[in-house]
C-alpha cells in the first residue's frame, strides 16, 4: 500500500508521499513511469498554508511546477500551477485557484495512452491516481521524453 508521510503545520496536514516500492507496476504502465516527487495539500487550505507546505519541501521546488489538491481521503481534487499561487492573496482558498479539470492518468494505464495525453494536452506534469482516485504519483514531460528516446 501507499505510506503517507504527514507533518502538521498550523493544524494543516501536509501529505507528501514517501518514495514507494514501484515494483508492483509494470514498466509499460503509468504506475511504472511515475515518480513520487510532488507536493499535495488539502483543498481546504489557504494559499498561505500552501506556501508554507512548499517551503517545507524546498528540495522539491526545482522539479515541480504544480501543487496538487486532495480531499480528506487523499483523493485528487485539483491542481494549481505554482505561478498562480504566488500571484494570489494569502487568505484565498487554494481550491479557488485550481484548474477546472485536472488531466490525470490511472496507475494501470498503458504507456502509449500516457504519451497520447501528454501530446494532446501539452502538459508538463500529470498526476497518477489509483483505483480509489487517490494521488499515487506524477509523470513529467521529462519522463515521457526518456520513454520516447528508448522507444
Amino acid at each position: 500500500g501507499i505510506g503517507y508521510h504527514r507533518t502538521v503545520q498550523r493544524h494543516m496536514p501536509l501529505r507528501g508521499l514517501i518514495v514507494e516500492d514501484l515494483l508492483g507496476y509494470d514498466e509499460d504502465t503509468a504506475g511504472g513511469l511515475m515518480n513520487t516527487e510532488f507536493v499535495a495539500v488539502p483543498s481546504t487550505c489557504t494559499v498561505a498554508d500552501a506556501i508554507v507546505a512548499l517551503r517545507e519541501n524546498e528540495w522539491l521546488l526545482e522539479s515541480i511546477n504544480v501543487l496538487f489538491l486532495t480531499d480528506l481521503n487523499d483523493k485528487l481534487t485539483g491542481a494549481v500551477p505554482l505561478a498562480r499561487l504566488f500571484l494570489a492573496q494569502g487568505s484565498s482558498l487554494i481550491r479557488d485557484l485550481a484548474s477546472e479539470s485536472t488531466i490525470r492518468t490511472h496507475v494501470d494505464d498503458k504507456q502509449g495512452r500516457v504519451v497520447e495525453l501528454f501530446d494532446k494536452y501539452n502538459i508538463i506534469t500529470m498526476p497518477v491516481v489509483d483505483d480509489d482516485g487517490r494521488l499515487a504519483g506524477v509523470i513529467t514531460a521529462d519522463d515521457i521524453i526518456t520513454v520516447l528516446r528508448q522507444g
